[in-house]
């Protein structure tokens, strides 16, 4: 995504998140990329995620540790919502 603005794992804790309206598609999509990324957590591979704010939209690459129904954490106790996810890469 080209607008997203790319920024550490940190400073996610600093922004204010705003619910993104999803179709169901697409959040099974994001569901299964997130389990996929938690998958390969075991080989050390981070994900790309990109995320809604009220600033705008942002991606962190960060290490999923788990995602539960409403949250997504990060390594570093980090938690972005899962209806604010748009897209994740892994």
């Amino acid at each position: 995504m080209k607008n997203a603005i790319i920024i550490r794992k940190e400073e996610v804790r600093k922004l204010i998140f705003t619910p993104e309206i999803l179709s169901e598609k697409k959040r099974r999509q994001v569901n299964l990329n997130l389990s996929s990324a938690i998958d390969n957590f075991s080989k050390l591979n981070k994900a790309a995620i990109f995320f809604s704010t009220t600033r705008g939209l942002f991606q962190v690459t960060a290490k999923v540790l788990m995602k539960g129904d409403k949250f997504v954490v990060l390594k570093g106790n980090i938690m972005i919502p899962v209806n604010c996810i748009i897209k994740v890469g892994v």
